[in-house]
């Protein structure tokens, strides 16, 4: 995928959609590209990840305990909690090959997250998992997210 491809891609997808063309920059000077085969652990309560991670190819599957939580596919994220809590009772597992984008955690979390004043007052119910990460990240930072001007 070439580097506009790359960036046409982001574009549609949250939080990459709240981006100024600069912030959209730093995204992708520090995405990467992984492959893990059928049954690879990617997250876990024993292995926490420092990516974020949005697949372009394959499936992973959620487990809490031994039950099916979830399931994950092309153009989708997962398991952002983890990134920000550094926890997670869940397990994430390879289910078909994947082929996802990764993005560090220094970037997703530190980084990015300080420019999107552009974001409505997400505290209300009803707002995506997504919009709630980005609530919790301006809590952490100290931002006064109800006060936040939209774009």
């Amino acid at each position: 995928m070439s580097l506009h491809s790359l960036e046409e891609f982001l574009k549609e997808h949250y939080p990459f959609n709240k981006l100024n063309k600069n912030e959209l920059g730093l995204c992708l000077k520090n995405i990467d590209i992984s492959y893990y085969p059928k049954d690879s652990i990617i997250i876990s309560s024993d292995k926490i990840q420092d990516n974020f991670f949005l697949i372009i190819k394959g499936e992973v599957s959620q487990y809490d305990d031994e039950e099916l939580k979830g399931v994950y596919h092309e153009n989708d994220s997962f398991d952002a909690n983890s990134l920000i809590y550094n926890k997670t009772t869940c397990t994430f597992k390879v289910s078909l090959d994947l082929i996802c984008y990764e993005l560090n955690k220094k970037t997703f979390v530190a980084e990015v997250p300080w420019s999107m004043t552009r974001v409505k007052d997400l505290t209300a119910n009803g707002k995506s998992a997504g919009e709630r990460h980005i609530v919790y990240i301006f809590k952490l930072f100290g931002f006064n997210h109800t006060n936040c001007i939209p774009s």
